[in-house]
C-alpha cells in the first residue's frame, strides 16, 4: 500500500501532539479493539479531550472506529501505521553513519555566518531598554 506525500504529511501532523501520541502508543500496544473507557483509563485524559483527539486521529487515518451498541471501539489503522513505520525506516537508513551529509562550501558557510550575525543584531534590545524575563 503506497500513500501520497500529502496523506503522509497529514498523518504526521495529526500525530504531532503529546496527547495524541499517548493515544497512538496505547492503541499500538493492544492487539485488538479498545473501548473509549479503556483508552481513557490508559492515557488519563478527560472524556471531552479524548473524544476530540480520537476524532482528529480518525479523520487523519490513524484510527479505525467501530460502533457496537452504545460503545465505540477504536484500534490503530494498520495501513497508516505501516506507512509511517516504512517512512521512519527509510529515514533511519538515510541517517546511518555511512551516509554523512556533504559539508557546505566556503561561500555557503560565509552566507550562513552573515545571516546568523544579522539575526543576532536584530535580537539585541535597544540601548536604554531594560529587558527582564521572569519564569514562573
Amino acid at each position: 500500500m503506497e500513500i501520497s506525500k500529502q496523506t503522509l504529511a497529514a498523518l504526521l501532523a495529526a500525530a504531532g501532539q503529546p496527547d495524541r501520541l499517548a493515544i497512538l502508543a496505547f492503541l499500538g500496544e493492544r492487539p485488538d479493539w479498545a473501548a473509549v473507557g479503556e483508552i481513557q483509563a490508559g492515557v488519563r485524559l478527560p472524556a471531552s479531550t479524548l473524544s476530540y483527539h480520537l476524532e482528529r486521529l480518525r479523520r487523519a487515518g490513524w484510527v479505525t472506529v467501530r460502533r457496537q451498541g452504545p460503545f465505540l471501539w477504536h484500534r490503530l489503522s494498520v495501513g497508516s501505521a505501516a506507512e509511517v513505520a516504512r517512512l521512519f525506516d527509510a529515514l533511519g537508513r538515510a541517517a546511518s553513519p555511512g551516509s554523512e551529509p556533504r559539508r557546505a562550501g566556503p561561500a555557503a558557510r560565509a552566507k550562513t555566518r552573515r545571516v546568523r550575525q544579522a539575526a543576532l543584531r536584530r535580537e539585541q534590545p535597544a540601548a536604554g531598554v531594560d529587558l527582564k524575563i521572569e519564569f514562573d
